[in-house]
C-alpha cells in the first residue's frame, strides 16, 4: 500500500505545483506549441536475466519532441549498455516512437504515455567453470547472441519550463522486449532519465 499512496502524493503535489508555475503556452502557426531535438541521458536497470545477468547500465538517446496542446509525439534512437561486465555484457539499440499525454498546460506538467519500437539486442555471457576437488582445472564457458525484437514501453514523468526556449523532462520507463537471447528470458527493464528539449 505504500507505493500507491506515494504515487498519489507525488501526483497531487505535481498538480498543485503546476498551478504555481503556470504560464501561457503559445501555439505556432502550424499547430505545434514546441518542437525540436531532445537529448536524454540516464540509467537502465535490468529486471530479467535477458541482459547478461548484468548490473545497471547507461543510456544515451536522441529524439525529436513534437508537442501539441496536450500530446507529445517523440521518435527516438539511442544506445544502452552495461558498465560493469563481470559475467558478460549487453548492448541495446532502440528505435522507438512514443506518445505522451500532458496533464496540464503550464510550465510544470506531469505526463503519462507509452510507445512501441524495434530494438537490436546483443548479449555476451561468460562463466568460469571449475572442475575437480583436489586437482582443479578451470575452463571458460562463453556464449553470445544478437537479435532484433519488438518492444513495448510505458512511461511517466514531469516536463519543466514548457513556456521557455529549453525544456527539461524527467521520466521513468518500463520496457518489455519480445525476443529471446541465448535461449533465456525476454529482456525486461526499467530506465530513468533526464532529457533536454531544444
Amino acid at each position: 500500500m505504500r507505493f500507491p499512496a506515494l504515487a498519489l502524493l507525488v501526483l497531487s503535489l505535481s498538480l498543485a505545483a503546476s498551478s504555481v508555475f503556470a504560464g501561457d503556452l503559445k501555439e505556432s502557426d502550424d499547430g505545434f506549441q514546441h518542437r525540436g531535438p531532445s537529448l536524454r541521458v540516464g540509467a537502465l536497470v535490468p529486471i530479467t536475466d535477458g541482459y547478461a545477468d548484468s548490473e545497471p547500465g547507461i543510456l544515451l538517446e536522441l529524439g525529436y519532441w513534437a508537442e501539441f496542446a496536450d500530446v507529445v509525439v517523440e521518435p527516438r534512437v539511442g544506445i544502452r549498455f552495461d558498465v560493469q561486465p563481470e559475467h558478460g555484457n549487453y548492448v541495446e539499440l532502440p528505435f522507438d516512437l512514443g506518445l505522451q499525454y500532458l496533464m496540464t498546460q503550464s510550465d510544470f506538467a506531469p505526463f503519462v504515455g507509452g510507445g512501441i519500437g524495434a530494438h537490436w539486442f546483443y548479449e555476451y555471457l561468460r562463466e568460469d567453470i571449475v572442475l575437480g576437488e583436489v586437482i582443479q582445472s578451470t575452463s571458460v564457458y562463453e556464449e553470445s547472441d544478437h537479435q532484433w525484437g519488438f518492444v513495448a514501453f510505458g512511461r511517466a514523468g514531469l516536463a519543466f519550463f514548457r513556456t521557455r526556449a529549453v525544456r527539461l523532462v524527467l521520466s521513468a520507463e518500463f520496457s518489455a522486449a519480445f525476443v529471446e537471447l541465448n535461449d533465456r528470458s525476454n529482456p525486461y527493464s526499467m530506465n530513468f532519465g533526464i532529457a533536454f528539449v531544444l
